[in-house]
């Protein structure tokens, strides 16, 4: 018998911060989509400094998940968020270092983020996938603006 989600090939979250408190319910969600060919989490920055505690699960975390879908997963899109972005960054440098068959990933962060690009570059990418780091804005709304969307539609052929 199959999960309800086993056909999902594809994945899109909108959150405002990959925190602490959401990691372990973002492990279950992809526990339940070992199919998943396409990710894409977008956080949403605020305009204000908020640093929610978001540093705690790192690489070896993700790594003693034994998720399946980061075996199937093709491309992946993420959106940093405002503050301490550790947690989804960790996530992207580890799927970067265990997803075989990744052909693209797309990681966006603020331009206080920009530390971030060093980090990218330093994982031990294990496909030839291509890796897009990309300065975005925000918006009075505390939301991406709409070139980012364009953007990351442009990116994706939507």
């Amino acid at each position: 018998m199959h999960a309800p989600l086993d056909g999902t090939t594809y994945l899109g979250v909108h959150i405002k911060s990959l925190t602490d408190d959401l990691v372990p319910a973002m492990v279950s969600l992809l526990r339940g989509v070992p199919n998943l060919k396409t990710l894409y989490i977008n956080s949403y920055p605020s305009l204000h400094i908020v640093k929610p505690k978001a540093c705690g699960f790192k690489r070896k975390y993700w790594k003693s998940q034994n998720l399946d879908c980061i075996h199937q997963l093709e491309e992946v899109s993420i959106a940093l968020s405002t503050g301490y972005p550790t947690n989804a960054l960790e996530l992207a440098t580890y799927i970067l270092e265990h997803a075989q068959k990744l052909k693209k990933m797309v990681i966006c962060y603020l331009p206080r983020q920009s530390y971030i690009i060093e980090k990218v570059k330093k994982s031990n990418k294990i496909s030839s996938a291509t890796v897009v780091l990309k300065e975005r804005g925000v918006n009075e709304n505390e939301a991406m603006g709409e070139s980012y969307y364009f953007e990351l539609f442009h990116l994706y052929g939507f």
